[in-house]
């Protein structure tokens, strides 16, 4: 039965999840109270890495959308993700010590997924399109002043990044590529081999002599390392470089946990891109932190969307995800494609829909109201800058 309220539809114990845990239950009343930074930098208070916050659980944390019915991949646990992460991955033995930035230039999916959690346990994160042209790569690594980049050659979804402009970028200013691949007999979403590819010029050490490691004018508490770097639009005027702590991304999680009353019964839909705020804030690191899993897309697919839900096809093996968060254009071409759909639609298992990056309009509140029913639809806004 669909829940008419906004709490999980079934709840699991908090313990598979050490932020949880440190949360103890605030906000569980959840659009009943505010949620409040300095409270939740209060409650973690005294973690002592990122790593520390991740569930160590045998649950699902990641699935990949993008495989045939005859090739599924089973899903990556909490466990393995953990583990992949703390032990297998390790970018010092190429020479790129720890809080140094590191562009990540990979298509969305699992992988991009786990590389971005693995840089920001002990690195920087640069992620950046990998639709950008040559020029706009090298404008963007320079102002990020990373040392190195990180592509893909093939996935374990079968995805193939499109590299000619990430090298070119890399040969101009003289930094090191890794390169990543399925990893060899896994049959497990979201694992790659990696190797060095291209060793690190002294050219490219050129733009990184005034890096800074910590955010100036944010409070911090035990974390003030950066572990984040992002460009805005550029709608307005030249992109800004905006800078994330370890602090600012898991109080900002906390207060998305809290206010939304994650838990790990949760499944997230991630067709958002991997390269933006809220792709990674509310898409990936709730997800894992609250001991929840998320549906990994290649972009956005609202014919997918209705597959997985459908469970048809190739999408079978998916679970039924309970929230997902888009964009207005995006939940308008969902809704489109719902008219094409077996009646009645497979909505049971929604229980809500976030909105951001940009205003969601009434009549399309009431449209999402009147297709996802018992769902609740939250407005929501989030923007790089900080």
């Amino acid at each position: 039965m669909p829940q008419n309220n906004f709490s999980a539809m079934n709840i699991i114990s908090s313990s598979s999840s050490p932020l949880l845990n440190r949360l103890n239950n605030y906000g569980k009343k959840g659009l009943n109270r505010s949620i409040r930074g300095y409270d939740v930098g209060n409650l973690i208070k005294g973690y002592t890495s990122f790593i520390d916050l991740l569930p160590s659980s045998s649950d699902p944390a990641l699935y990949e959308s993008n495989q045939s019915s005859d090739n599924a991949l089973h899903p990556l646990t909490h466990k393995r993700l953990k583990h992949f992460i703390e032990n297998e991955f390790d970018l010092i033995k190429f020479g790129i010590k720890p809080n140094s930035r590191v562009a990540i230039i990979m298509p969305n999916g699992s992988e991009l997924a786990v590389t971005l959690l693995c840089v920001m346990s002990r690195w920087c994160a640069a992620p950046i399109s990998s639709l950008n042209t040559t020029n706009e790569m090298i404008k963007e690594l320079i102002s990020m002043k990373c040392i190195a980049m990180i592509i893909m050659t093939t996935g374990t979804s079968g995805a193939m990044g499109k590299n000619e402009c990430a090298l070119e970028a890399a040969d101009h200013l003289g930094l090191g590529v890794i390169s990543i691949q399925a990893m060899k007999g896994s049959i497990t979403a979201g694992l790659f081999d990696y190797k060095l590819i291209k060793n690190i010029e002294m050219k490219s050490n050129r733009h990184v002599k005034t890096m800074l490691t910590n955010a100036n004018g944010f409070i911090t508490y035990d974390h003030p390392e950066i572990v984040l770097l992002l460009h805005t639009s550029g709608t307005s005027g030249n992109k800004k470089l905006v800078p994330y702590t370890l602090d600012m991304l898991i109080i900002g999680a906390g207060c998305i946990i809290s206010s939304w009353n994650l838990t790990p019964a949760d499944v997230c839909l991630n067709m958002m891109p991997l390269f933006h705020i809220g792709g990674i804030v509310r898409n990936l690191l709730c997800p894992i932190l609250s001991g929840g899993s998320v549906i990994l897309c290649g972009g956005f697919d609202s014919v997918l969307f209705w597959d997985i839900l459908d469970q048809v096809n190739y999408s079978k093996h998916l679970p039924s995800f309970t929230w997902y968060y888009s964009s207005p254009s995006m939940h308008h071409t969902i809704l489109l494609d719902s008219e094409y759909r077996s009646k009645p639609l497979p909505v049971e298992s929604i229980r809500f829909i976030a909105n951001a990056a940009g205003g969601l309009l009434p009549a399309l509140a009431k449209q999402l109201k009147d297709t996802f029913h018992a769902a609740i639809i939250l407005t929501s806004y989030g923007m790089t800058e900080w």
